[in-house]
């Protein structure tokens, strides 16, 4: 979610500008983008899926799931690695532990 996060900050920033002005660095632009955006959206989607089954079938923190799907369906794909950092991690690292 990084990288995809940084390309589209780059893409919104007059860096890109910069970037696109030659034919060489645009096409390698467009190349890694391409790629961090079919493995961010493949990644995003099992990241996404695989939290909200989390978020229904094994949360602990029940007073938080409906804000949680709030912010899971007006971030999309963001929100859920924010719920995997903020509650999954923390869980399942006091299971192991």
């Amino acid at each position: 979610m990084v990288p995809l996060a940084l390309i589209v900050l780059i893409a919104l920033t007059p860096l890109f500008d910069t970037i696109t002005a030659n034919i060489v660095t645009r096409i390698g632009f467009q190349i890694i983008s391409a790629c961090v955006g079919v493995v961010g959206t493949i990644a995003g989607m099992v990241l996404f899926v695989g939290m909200l089954a989390y978020l229904f079938l094994l949360d602990r923190s029940s007073p938080w799931k409906i804000a949680w799907l709030i912010v899971f369906l007006f971030t999309a794909w963001f929100g859920s690695s924010i719920y995997f950092f903020a509650v999954y991690r923390k869980q399942v690292v006091s299971q192991i532990t």
